[in-house]
């Protein structure tokens, strides 16, 4: 073995690898946390998109919720449990927008979802609540019928699915 400064080329050629594979990790882990902090900025600008839009909506609507694609609520909201006259324990996440829909007002909001969808591609789509109010009839727990008006807003979740806030 040729020594170098008193070391083999063995344990040189062993260091070199090792320092290698500690930068190579140190990129790597890097380049992992910048991405993570990317995405965190992204979902903290997203939730005060959601949080400004909720406000606005909370100020002007008795009620506002959180659907899915499938028109679903999202989590329990009892403001609505309230309007409805739905008894307080009945969790809603979960139930369908269309569930308390008067039945001849479904194919209203089907088709508005729909046009929805396929407006996402076009630019401002996702910006306008002022044409997306909608006009519909909801039964409560006693079947009364109320003629309520939609402000609907959609919107990409983080994780890129879409949902509407509807108020």
């Amino acid at each position: 073995w040729q020594r170098f400064g008193g070391m083999s080329s063995r344990l040189l050629f062993t260091e070199i690898f090792a320092v290698a594979m500690l930068c190579r990790v140190l990129f790597a882990l890097e380049t992992s946390t910048v991405e993570a902090l990317q995405s965190q900025v992204e979902s903290k600008k997203a939730n005060m998109k959601n949080s400004a839009a909720r406000s606005l909506l909370d100020k002007v609507c008795d009620v506002v919720i959180e659907v899915d694609n499938g028109a679903r609520l999202t989590q329990h909201e009892p403001r609505l449990s309230t309007m409805l006259l739905l008894a307080p324990a009945r969790d809603l996440a979960g139930a369908r927008l269309h569930d308390f829909l008067v039945s001849a007002d479904t194919p209203v909001l089907d088709a508005r979802l729909e046009r929805v969808n396929s407006e996402l591609g076009k630019e401002g789509a996702m910006a306008r609540i002022e044409d997306e109010l909608l006009h519909v009839r909801m039964h409560d727990g006693l079947q009364n019928v109320i003629d309520v008006e939609l402000f609907h807003l959609p919107f990409m979740t983080i994780a890129g699915g879409l949902h509407h806030m509807v108020g």
